[in-house]
């Protein structure tokens, strides 16, 4: 049922019935049976994709599972089973280094549930029971915190995922990385997404047609001079290349700002790529369904880890300068679906931006640009 197909007085009903389902939290789901990726993964689903190569809600209920007493114990936690150790400032063996999850103030990795959130924040779960954390801890730099893989490789690849920061994250001290890719580490979220350099403008400042708010959506890893006089670029159809040795691109300011995500408030993120590791690539990258990046014809032959299909992720949280909060923040993260499809998951198919899901997930378009939004469900 779609809201502009109701009568004037059903309507305002309806609308009613949207913020007290907002303001009731995530609605629950039963892990293995209805939760995000179970419909994904169920053929008669109308949510179900038969290209997806990695889906993970964190309703697994082993994720929240430690064995042994929390803090010195060397027992596997369930995240180090299924994604493996933390690296950098995440680990450390004197306090158990496969026993990696949970609020304890050494640990980078906090599978979270509503109320549970260990910040502020009473909101850190989007959909079903369960969001993974990753934690921003006062002088630290975080680190790698597990590895995904893909159920196979591919070439094409379309990854979308919802994503807040907690309302006490402090956005200075540079640049943030987010989940990277393939052996090379490659940026494809954004190397330094949702920081803008010390709460100004980054210095040098951007070009005046650039966002500074999200001064890189995309940065793919090229040895430095590989991209020499834009080679790499193809052709930019939307959005700003970056320097022409390194390849990064970046948003329009009229395309995105800080209003269209603002610290602690869900945004929803997808990219696809097709043709990765050859030289005629198209890009593409969406905030909210709304299209930021377009390139077509780009030079992927040069990347720093050859030019194989990519295979994996790893969930990141490093920050180059440590963390200048004065207090542990996190980036919370839900339904994380990769597909080898043409096109990624749609947001609006996660429930995002004040729609209800589709009957199929519908390419991301450029419309307008959704507010910050929470799932809700109607029934007729």
């Amino acid at each position: 049922m779609r809201l502009a197909s109701l009568p004037g007085a059903l309507l305002l009903t309806a609308v009613a019935a949207l913020f007290a389902a907002d303001a009731a939290g995530a609605a629950p789901c039963t892990a293995g049976q209805n939760c995000y990726c179970d419909r994904v993964q169920n053929p008669q689903d109308a949510l179900y994709d038969p290209n997806v190569l990695f889906c993970e809600d964190f309703e697994d209920p082993s994720l929240n599972f430690s064995r042994g007493p929390q803090g010195g114990d060397k027992g596997d936690s369930g995240w180090f089973q299924k994604y493996g150790g933390q690296t950098n400032e995440c680990w450390s063996a004197a306090q158990g280094s496969r026993n990696v999850e949970g609020a304890e103030g050494f640990k980078c990795v906090n599978v979270v549930q509503p109320g549970a959130c260990d910040s502020p924040d009473g909101d850190c779960v989007f959909d079903g029971n369960n969001a993974l954390g990753l934690k921003f801890r006062p002088g630290r730099y975080g680190g790698l915190l597990g590895d995904a893989r893909f159920s196979r490789a591919s070439r094409t690849i379309g990854y979308t995922y919802v994503y807040k920061y907690s309302s006490n994250f402090v956005n200075r001290g540079g640049p943030i990385k987010t989940n990277e890719f393939g052996n090379g580490l490659h940026c494809l979220l954004g190397c330094n997404t949702n920081n803008i350099w010390g709460n100004a403008p980054m210095s040098p400042n951007p070009p005046p047609a650039m966002s500074s708010w999200m001064p890189r959506a995309m940065s793919i890893g090229v040895p430095d001079g590989n991209c020499a006089g834009g080679s790499c670029f193809g052709t930019v159809l939307r959005g700003v290349q970056g320097s022409n040795n390194t390849f990064h691109l970046s948003p329009l300011a009229s395309d995105y700002s800080e209003s269209d995500h603002p610290i602690g408030s869900w945004g929803c993120r997808s990219f696809h790529i097709d043709g990765w590791g050859t030289s005629n690539a198209r890009i593409r990258v969406w905030h909210n369904d709304r299209l930021l990046i377009h390139v077509e014809g780009a030079n992927l032959t040069g990347l720093r880890d050859g030019t194989g299909p990519l295979d994996r992720f790893v969930f990141n949280n490093y920050h180059n300068n440590t963390y200048q909060g004065p207090s542990t923040a996190y980036i919370y993260q839900d339904n994380i679906h990769a597909t080898s499809g043409s096109e990624p998951a749609s947001c609006a198919a996660m429930g995002f931006g004040g729609a209800t899901p589709p009957p199929a997930s519908p390419p991301p378009g450029d419309g307008p640009l959704s507010a910050p939004g929470r799932p809700f469900l109607i029934t007729n």
